[in-house]
């Protein structure tokens, strides 16, 4: 019943923001945060191989930060995943309303990870290990921007 009762609220708080989204929008926003994503694991393939000497440390950190901003997405693409599909219009309007909800933890969420990347970008000395570094960063930066369309 409680489960019931919470999804009842955030279908209600959300539904005027949900309204807002289309099918299109989510389709493309999901569409580009796949796209980054390859990036993303090119550029984690790459720094695995450079997680040694002065570097690794800083490098470790970049690679957890990889690690905890794809699990936060992958909630929000799933949701979105399964949004394009809906056919029912009530049944669409809760996968928006859940999509909204998830939405503001996994922005906050990334925008920590964000600024964390940045940080131990900052003690990187090793240029292939920066500019692996940077072109995660900004796939991550591109996600989280392309995901922040959607709140909006």
């Amino acid at each position: 019943m409680k489960e019931f009762t919470l999804m009842a609220l955030v279908v209600v708080a959300g539904w005027h923001q949900a309204r807002a989204q289309s099918v299109a929008q989510v389709r493309s926003v999901v569409a580009s945060v796949r796209a980054q994503d390859k990036l993303l694991q090119a550029a984690y393939d790459n720094l695995i191989a450079m997680a040694i000497g002065e570097d690794k440390q800083a490098v470790d950190g970049v690679l957890d930060d990889m690690n905890m901003f794809r699990a936060s997405v992958g909630t929000v693409v799933a949701v979105g995943n399964v949004l394009v599909d809906m056919r029912d219009p009530l049944d669409a309007n809760v996968a928006r309303a859940q999509l909204q909800f998830s939405l503001g933890n996994v922005l906050r969420a990334l925008d920590i990870t964000v600024k964390y990347t940045n940080s131990y970008m900052a003690l990187m000395k090793g240029p292939a290990a920066l500019a692996e570094a940077t072109k995660a960063r900004d796939a991550m930066v591109a996600s989280r921007d392309q995901l922040r369309s959607l709140a909006n």
